[in-house]
């Protein structure tokens, strides 16, 4: 019998831990499931064994949730981080953009919640080497272009700037690109259905959020891989345009410019995370040898 998945609950409330241990009682021959009352508790429980998921509450007096997901981050990197909260709480949620990889909002349903979570332990299996799913994991941020982040800046601090000013800026990063659609497909903003077209999710995230988004997202320097990062950049928004022609339906368009610009994001968290990798991955590829085959001969 496979060894269960340990799922970390933390919430300020008695109720609502009261709620989800009612709402997922079924779960309980698949899952080892704790309840931690306060930040406080949560950070113990991480502390004290394995979590594969940690499921927190932002808004918490003391240590909020935000202080608990940073902590998984920075000592329990291989561990999935989701936000549970509350819509009036998208603001305060803004400060877990950089560490959170799943955003649900209050009140969420067993069905989605148990859809989520087993899906982030899916996607944990799928990356055998511990290693490199905490290395993943640590990853807060992806390499932007240094010239689109700083003009986004410059157009955010103009207050004649429209919305489409900035989206068409963000759609020429794929870093930025996958945090907007992640964070307005989060649920905080209601959307009916996946969002896949960036000007219609930044027109929905509003100047203020997108100014708080590109601020979170920082950019590090890339060092000796910035001119091939960047030029995978570019390689991405081409890719992206080239997709969105090839189909006639509008919103089609949407998904195929999205796939995309992120074919290759795995990539830019390798030259992040891994760069001497990267290296010996493009040195095989630059030999003939298929990209692919390169990187599972790394």
């Amino acid at each position: 019998m496979s060894e269960l998945k340990h799922i970390l609950f933390v919430d300020d409330e008695e109720q609502i831990l009261g709620g989800l241990r009612d709402l997922l009682r079924r779960q309980r021959k698949r899952w080892k499931m704790t309840f931690a009352l306060g930040g406080a508790e949560g950070i113990r429980s991480l502390d004290a064994g394995d979590v594969d998921v940690v499921v927190s509450d932002m808004r918490m007096p003391g240590i909020d949730g935000a202080a608990v997901l940073r902590h998984a981050h920075d000592h329990h990197p291989g561990t999935v981080r989701i936000v549970l909260s509350g819509y009036s709480e998208a603001e305060a949620t803004m400060r877990a953009v950089p560490v959170a990889h799943q955003f649900l909002t209050k009140p969420c349903d067993a069905a989605q919640l148990e859809a989520v979570i087993e899906r982030a332990c899916a996607l944990q299996a799928l990356l055998a080497e511990r290693d490199l799913r905490a290395e993943l994991g640590r990853l807060d941020k992806l390499p932007s272009q240094p010239r689109v982040y700083h003009r986004i800046l410059e157009v955010l601090a103009n207050p004649e700037s429209s919305i489409g000013d900035v989206a068409r800026l963000v759609e020429r990063d794929a870093a930025m690109t996958l945090k907007l659609l992640q964070l307005v497909n989060s649920g905080f903003f209601g959307v009916p259905r996946q969002i896949s077209d960036v000007r219609h999710a930044a027109s929905l995230l509003g100047l203020k959020n997108l100014q708080n988004l590109v601020l979170s997202l920082e950019i590090f320097d890339p060092g000796r891989h910035g001119e091939r990062t960047e030029a995978l950049q570019r390689h991405a928004l081409l890719t992206g345009r080239a997709a969105s022609r090839l189909v006639t339906d509008r919103e089609l368009a949407s998904d195929a410019f999205l796939a995309g610009v992120l074919h290759d994001v795995g990539f830019l968290a390798l030259f992040h995370t891994q760069p001497q990798r990267m290296d010996e991955i493009l040195a095989l590829a630059a030999a003939g040898e298929p990209v692919l085959a390169s990187e599972r001969a790394t």
